[in-house]
């Protein structure tokens, strides 16, 4: 919680100076309009065909930060978790001074010309429908990322004279999206968005990176690329990899830098990492909560080999320095392997646990001590096959993959389905206790709770 402390008056003529200076900073100061909506992007073709799949595994949901924090201050929420920002066209203050992580519990350009806007506008009905009328034809949803309840961005795909163009959209309701410009790079080379504040935002692939001041409008390439990559506590933690063939990633590594800053620092996950030594893995998981970050390694259990289990990687300083832990999932009645994780509050990580058996059947294990030790929280999910993950173990997690969505309010103890909600759902993700949001239907339809998921309310693409 914020403390405020009386201050004696301020000289009149000190504040007149004050002033003065605070308004001059502010006419230089990038404006915070046309904020950036979470790049969202799926493909189809015109036809109903299946999406272009991504470039790298589903997003986890996003990771959190802690409930009290949310409640006394804005937080910015993969995949992906906020307090609303209601006054984001203010320019007053610089975009990198306001970080607005979207991470509940602590779980991503200046136009010089008008851009159109096409609102999409719902009806007062249970569906709400984004018609053609809207601008946009066959709206395929990719990533979202929020910094505040109703603050977001999306990367989309939508139908174009060409075939499939990359859209960017941009909500400041939840509700209504609207069209930004055009973006300057396209998918699947970026798969991803995350925006730190109502101005500073970053799209990126594992080889393509792009920084936005200016909410969205316009779009910087950077060198490199990233795997993953979240906002949260003044900084900003990427996951590199320089090369791919292991099958997946190799030599996986981590950087860090100020939001705002492009002066990236190597962090290696392992002692005496250098860019030709590192981790190889099948699939990276990025999460954050409170101070604590961390990266889950995924191998490959398909093909029946032995000691294919996961790694998992923890930081207690916002990604300074990392160490390592074998498996974190208990085994039980055979091999068992971690497929994602999500950061929560005080401590607390909670990681998905599939059986190599094949039987489709998962559990969730969880920590309260940092990764340190975990323990089965409780009954396996009433979801086959879940591939995403989200939430903070203290107050709501979510469990999702393609045969639909559980929520659990117990710490994974036990689980409800989610029945209105549909399958086919590659994005989950919180901005705080009560408010959380899925991608479904394969990027057709984004699926809004207010209650902490006991109930859901969708907005349909066309």
């Amino acid at each position: 919680m914020s403390v405020f402390r009386r201050r004696r008056p301020i000289d009149s003529s000190v504040e007149r100076a004050l002033r003065a200076s605070l308004a001059a900073q502010a006419r230089q100061a990038p404006s915070g309009a046309g904020l950036p909506e979470r790049i969202l992007a799926a493909v189809d073709s015109p036809q109903p065909e299946p999406l272009e799949p991504p470039l790298e595994p589903p997003r986890r949901w996003v990771g959190w930060a802690l409930p009290a924090v949310a409640a006394a201050a804005a937080v910015a929420a993969v995949a992906v978790g906020i307090s609303v920002i209601g006054n984001s066209g203010n320019p007053g203050a610089p975009a990198a001074d306001r970080d607005h992580s979207h991470r509940f519990g602590g779980n991503l350009h200046s136009s010089t010309f008008a851009v159109p806007t096409h609102v999409i506008t719902p009806p007062s009905t249970p569906t709400t429908t984004a018609t053609e009328t809207a601008g946009l034809r066959q709206v395929r949803i990719i990533d979202l990322t929020f910094v505040g309840s109703n603050d977001g961005w999306a990367l989309a795909t939508a139908a174009c004279p060409t075939g499939r163009c990359t859209e960017l959209l941009r909500t400041h309701d939840g509700t209504h999206w609207s069209r930004l410009a055009a973006p300057s790079f396209r998918f699947p080379a970026v798969a991803h968005i995350r925006f730190a504040n109502d101005g500073i935002g970053y799209a990126f692939g594992p080889s393509a990176f792009y920084v936005t001041n200016d909410g969205g409008r316009t779009w910087q390439r950077q060198p490199g690329g990233a795997l993953a990559l979240e906002t949260f506590n003044g900084n900003v933690i990427r996951v590199t990899s320089p090369q791919s063939g292991c099958p997946g990633p190799c030599n996986v590594s981590t950087e860090v830098v100020p939001i705002g800053s492009t002066a990236w620092t190597s962090v290696p996950l392992t002692a005496g990492q250098d860019r030709g030594t590192g981790i190889a893995a099948v699939g990276v998981y990025l999460s954050r909560g409170g101070d604590d970050a961390y990266v889950l390694a995924t191998q490959n259990p398909a093909g029946g080999a032995q000691n294919e289990t996961s790694t998992l990687f923890r930081s207690t300083n916002n990604g300074g320095a990392w160490s390592r832990r074998s498996e974190p999932c208990p085994q039980r009645g055979g091999e068992v392997d971690s497929t994602a994780v999500a950061a929560g509050a005080q401590g607390d990580v909670a990681v998905l646990c599939v059986a190599r058996s094949g039987t489709g059947r998962a559990f969730v294990a969880v920590s309260r001590d940092a990764g340190a030790r975990f323990a089965s929280a409780g009954v396996p999910l009433p979801v086959r096959y879940p591939t995403l993950l989200a939430g903070d173990a203290r107050t709501v997690l979510a469990a999702a993959g393609p045969s639909g969505l559980a929520v659990s309010r117990d710490g994974g103890a036990t689980w409800q389905l989610a029945p209105d909600v549909p399958g086919g759902i590659t994005f989950v993700g919180f901005e705080n206790s009560q408010v959380g949001r899925v991608v479904a239907q394969h990027g057709r339809s984004i699926w809004t709770t207010r209650d902490g998921g006991r109930s859901w309310t969708p907005v349909t693409f066309r």
